[in-house]
């Protein structure tokens, strides 16, 4: 009875030992699944421009997917499908747009806000700080955890908070160690409805040179609120959802007084104008 009370310790052991090890391999399972997925995704770039300048025909093919299985050493079938697939790919943003316009306007009919509000649950240093220990990227409420890429964008730890938070409704909770809430605070907007208004007047259209959308604006904080950035109109500026992601997760900068004169930059610093030259 002994020996086999013993035994049964043992393995009881051996499952904990194994259930870490099964936890280490999730995690590098989802770590390479997030680098297939990236290669993939570049793969599909590169051969959507290889395709659009024909360079294919060089080496005698008669299509880029004829190309790609030959030079990569897979089926034709294969080679015809990434082909189609990056094609596709340049079309999806007007019409990922289109779906989102739909969806809005479903949503605006809906009396129940709520119904159409995703609760985003992030470490409050995560907004305040630049420190890569402030902690993972966030829950969704009732739902599954979300990874600081998601969260954050691709660059959480440089100067530009999340886009999630420049306008939208905020609230803070305090959770004692074992993780209960302990205090809950009033709901905010980052942005008040009234502030909204007048600055989507001003504005009319999104402020992003040569952009004349008027439609889903966004209020965009120019210095961010978590970073200090007071909410006024000289501090905020409507830009359309695509701009706003731009500026959030690309690197492109805005600066200057929005009530007045707004200067947009690229990433590498150049002003961004789309005026024609003077006349000589």
């Amino acid at each position: 009875m002994v020996a086999a009370h013993s035994d049964y310790r043992d393995e009881d052991h051996e499952d904990e030992g194994g259930a870490g090890r099964a936890d280490a391999l999730s995690e590098e399972i989802r770590a390479a699944h997030t680098e297939m997925a990236r290669a993939q995704a570049e793969l599909l770039r590169l051969t959507a421009e290889y395709d659009r300048a024909r360079y294919w025909e060089a080496d005698g093919a008669h299509s880029n997917g004829e190309w790609l299985a030959w030079f990569l050493d897979v089926n034709t079938s294969t080679g015809r499908d990434w082909t189609r697939t990056a094609r596709r790919l340049q079309d999806l943003p007007a019409l990922a747009d289109a779906l989102v316009d739909l969806a809005v306007a479903h949503i605006t009919a809906d009396t129940d806000c709520d119904r159409a509000t995703i609760v985003v649950q992030v470490p409050v240093t995560a907004l305040t700080t630049q420190d890569e220990s402030a902690g993972p990227g966030g829950w969704i409420l009732a739902g599954p955890p979300i990874s600081a890429e998601t969260a954050y964008g691709r660059d959480r730890y440089e100067s530009r908070p999340p886009l999630f938070a420049c306008d939208s409704r905020y609230q803070t909770v305090l959770y004692s160690e074992d993780g209960t809430a302990r205090c809950v605070g009033s709901l905010r907007r980052s942005v008040p409805p009234h502030l909204s208004r007048i600055i989507r007047l001003r504005d009319v259209t999104c402020r992003w040179p040569g952009c004349e959308r008027t439609s889903r604006l966004h209020v965009h904080h120019i210095v961010h609120w978590a970073r200090g950035g007071p909410t006024t109109t000289a501090n905020c500026t409507a830009l359309c959802p695509r701009h706003h992601r731009h500026v959030h997760e690309t690197g492109h900068q805005i600066e200057g007084d929005a009530d007045h004169t707004l200067t947009f930059k690229r990433p590498d610093g150049k002003i961004i104008d789309i005026r024609p030259p003077p006349p000589p």
